[in-house]
């Protein structure tokens, strides 16, 4: 659906408030916004689909507060991201925390903690990366999902 007047248009924190004369380099029409904030911005109908503030919403308090609400973070780890043996579209390995470094010609094996990620050593073969990767899981992630289990008990 195609909209021709975008005046009272809401998206995100951002209201249209008027259609304007003036026009961007690529010479369209642009819309004054005003955000929650208080803020003016100009953006032309395909940026008013894609932006939702006038750029305070990426640096606010309340996104980075809902965002750590919802991945259950408990001593600045991610409880959801450990728990969960989802692999990337681009693993190599076939396990996660395990890389084939190419440059050493030996498989690595590493662990995010605390927003850090702890290498763990590079290996000659991949069995070995995963032994240490997975003991690695026991000594850091297995205390942390039990703490959480035991909060969500109580």
């Amino acid at each position: 659906m195609r909209i021709n007047n975008y005046v009272g248009f809401k998206t995100g924190m951002l209201k249209v408030l008027e259609k304007t004369d003036k026009r961007n380099k690529q010479n369209k029409v642009l819309y004054k916004c005003q955000c929650e904030c208080g803020n003016i911005v100009y953006y032309n109908s395909s940026d008013l689909k894609q932006n939702i503030s006038c750029g305070c919403w990426r640096n606010s308090r309340k996104r980075i507060d809902k965002m750590l609400n919802t991945m259950k973070y408990v001593e600045d780890t991610s409880i959801s991201l450990i728990k969960h043996r989802n692999l990337n579209s681009n693993n190599t390995s076939g396990f996660r925390g395990v890389s084939y470094d190419k440059f050493r010609g030996k498989w690595r094996a590493y662990i995010r903690l605390k927003y850090e990620t702890k290498a763990l050593g590079r290996f000659n073969t991949l069995e070995e990366a995963i032994k240490a990767r997975l003991k690695a899981e026991d000594k850091y992630y297995k205390p942390l999902i039990e703490k959480y289990s035991e909060k969500r008990k109580n």
